[in-house]
């Protein structure tokens, strides 16, 4: 429980799908709950919580294909998809991989944006900040 006074902090890190290659990765794996959250504005909070103050960040983690196919093998929806679907996928995936250069043991810079969220919980009589 969240006493008077206390900050609520909400952060997610969403690929950058400003980034063609990036908006593609999405399209060939479906797009998370999260990321569909940030798209149509954003968390809410319910009473006795204010409004949400809110920053974000750009940054980068250079990646292997190898790697990246790792990632995309973790999400819940390639992981319960069928195998014709899975095998969908990772065609695709190849081809993307192989127009960024991500071949073999190279690197390539995926960008995120970090949103972070923050409320603080109003004091006893008191308004929130």
């Amino acid at each position: 429980m969240l006493r008077p006074g206390g900050v609520l902090g909400l952060v997610w890190n969403i690929r950058d799908e400003s980034v063609p290659w990036v908006a593609r990765l999405t399209e060939i794996t479906k797009g998370s709950h999260a990321e569909q959250l940030l798209a149509d504005g954003g968390p809410e909070v319910a009473a006795p919580f204010g409004e949400l103050a809110s920053r974000t960040w750009h940054w980068a983690r250079p990646i292997t294909r190898a790697a990246l196919m790792a990632m995309v093998h973790s999400r819940s929806y390639v992981i319960t998809a069928t195998p014709e679907e899975r095998a969908r996928i990772d065609r695709e995936l190849e081809v993307l991989f192989d127009e960024i250069g991500a071949t073999g043991d190279a690197t390539v810079s995926l960008p995120y944006v970090t949103y972070a969220f923050r409320a603080v919980k109003p004091e006893a009589g008191g308004a929130a900040r």
